[in-house]
């Protein structure tokens, strides 16, 4: 990174994409889809593990300038340097989250608002249009699964570290996350709002 002839001395940042195209992970917005790891080394950051912030990749351009000092630049991202460098918890309860398309495949428009335990999730797209990874005999554990495998819900609020996605009942955190999504997609103008 080289901005205003400012060359952040050994600056490393290691993530990853969502892995393989199992099912319900890849091409979808639950827990297990949008959970990736992130680590960054710099000489000022002492080492430590942070499970508990929500951040998302949007932020991290602020941070990177917010580390070089470059003020005044306006992100839909918030800067974490607070976080990395003082060991203190990310002021974010939420991250927004959005599928319109498979590379392959129909229209897949998913919407959601993930937290640290649980998503709020529209599907205004029904059918489930996930890729799958080839050559690993998916196709013959989808066509043994049921009919209902293969439509979503219109909307599904689910515990993001559960694999069975069935629906959680907790009311209010389902209404703060609701909330927090059509808020998210009214500021932004998501056309499926």
């Amino acid at each position: 990174v080289i901005l205003n002839n400012t060359v952040p001395e050994d600056f490393v940042v290691l993530t990853s994409d969502h892995g393989a195209s199992f099912p319900f992970f890849k091409g979808n917005c639950y827990g297990s889809s949008t959970n990736i790891p992130m680590m960054i080394r710099h000489k000022e950051i002492a080492a430590f593990q942070d499970k508990e912030s929500v951040i998302s990749h949007v932020d991290f351009l602020p941070t990177v300038c917010d580390f070089l000092g470059i003020k005044d630049v306006k992100f839909d991202g918030h800067s974490y340097l607070k976080t990395i460098k003082y060991k203190s918890k990310f002021d974010k309860n939420h991250v927004y989250v959005q599928l319109n398309k498979m590379m392959f495949g129909p229209n897949c428009r998913i919407r959601a608002a993930t937290n640290k335990t649980h998503s709020y999730i529209i599907n205004i797209d029904q059918e489930y249009c996930a890729n799958f990874v080839d050559g690993w005999g998916w196709s013959d554990v989808i066509d043994d699964l049921e009919p209902s495998f293969f439509f979503r819900q219109p909307e599904e609020f689910v515990e993001n570290n559960k694999l069975d996605f069935k629906q959680d009942n907790n009311k209010q955190m389902m209404k703060t996350l609701k909330n927090a999504l059509f808020q998210t997609m009214l500021i932004y103008k998501d056309p499926q709002y």
